[in-house]
């Protein structure tokens, strides 16, 4: 159900306010970010944030589980002339995992649409290569928000006990950015995680 959402707004996904948004994820990450060399940048959307690392990694996967994003970022991937970027469909929660590993793993607005979370992150646990992080932005717990198909954003204290149940070394995760209608049309705050694969 939530894929053909995704489907349906793909060509329109790139907004003036969610390119905004996105620019302030990525700066954030990259504040928090220990040298990458192969990114995978899952739930990548239209590739908005992913694509803003491409001139800091050796390699950088752009995964989706919607076809209709990842044509959209293909065409990106062309026009700038990328010769480290690609594309993947994948659903981790749901596919067999591909057969690569990674040292960084980003995933920006992705975990309010899965229904199963502690299954997303024990899937891209595996695609970690050890000593690898990963960086996970997303909303913090709207009681303001209520929709059957995603949840209402996430307390730090239940993320970070997610990412240790999953085998992650010390989550450390703050909110670093407040503003108006981010979330269902209401006001909402945005947190980063980092962790680390011993």
């Amino acid at each position: 159900m939530e894929e053909r959402i995704f489907h349906r707004i793909a060509h329109r996904y790139d907004s003036e306010s969610q390119i905004q948004l996105t620019e302030k994820i990525a700066k954030e990450m990259r504040t928090r970010m220990t040298p990458a060399h192969r990114l995978l940048d899952y739930g990548c959307g239209t590739g908005l944030v992913g694509l803003q690392f491409a001139d800091d990694v050796d390699q950088l996967i752009l995964a989706d589980a919607e076809s209709e994003m990842l044509k959209i970022v293909q065409q990106k991937i062309v026009s700038l002339d990328l010769k480290n970027a690609e594309t993947m469909q994948l659903n981790v929660v749901e596919d067999s995992l591909p057969d690569i590993q990674v040292d960084t793993i980003i995933m920006s607005l992705v975990m309010l649409h899965v229904p199963d979370t502690q299954t997303l992150l024990n899937q891209l646990f595996k695609l970690l290569q050890p000593g690898g992080q990963i960086l996970i932005a997303d909303f913090n717990q709207n009681d303001k928000v209520s929709h059957p198909l995603i949840h209402s954003g996430f307390a730090h204290e239940t993320v970070k006990e997610k990412m240790e149940e999953v085998g992650f070394n010390t989550p450390s995760i703050h909110t670093f950015y407040q503003g108006e209608n981010l979330f269902m049309n209401q006001d909402a705050s945005l947190f980063l995680a980092r962790a680390t694969k011993a």
